[in-house]
């Protein structure tokens, strides 16, 4: 399997949860078409952008499957003070 295949691979669950959004321009069926015939394709240069963004925008927390953004929204409240301060992490963020 070569690395832009596996690139891809790893945000097959961006897909599959529906967290990726194409606009309704010609464009977006150009890339949506490369996208599904990755392995299979004779261009891979669209494919290889797509992944390579999914993956910088997770990487920079930009972008998450939903059961991460809840368990992260979850974790927030829990360290957030009664009074309404900062929570432990944010003290910890600024530093």
């Amino acid at each position: 399997m070569k690395s832009k295949e596996i690139r891809l691979e790893a945000c097959a669950p961006l897909f599959a949860n529906e967290r990726v959004w194409a606009s309704d321009k010609k464009w977006a069926d150009t890339v949506i078409s490369e996208v599904a015939s990755a392995s299979k394709g004779r261009f891979d240069d669209l494919c290889d952008t797509v992944s390579a963004a999914l993956i910088h925008l997770r990487d920079r927390g930009l972008l998450s499957l939903d059961e991460e953004f809840r368990r992260e929204e979850r974790r927030h409240l829990v360290y957030r003070s009664r009074a309404g301060g900062p929570s432990i992490r944010e003290l910890y963020e600024d530093g």
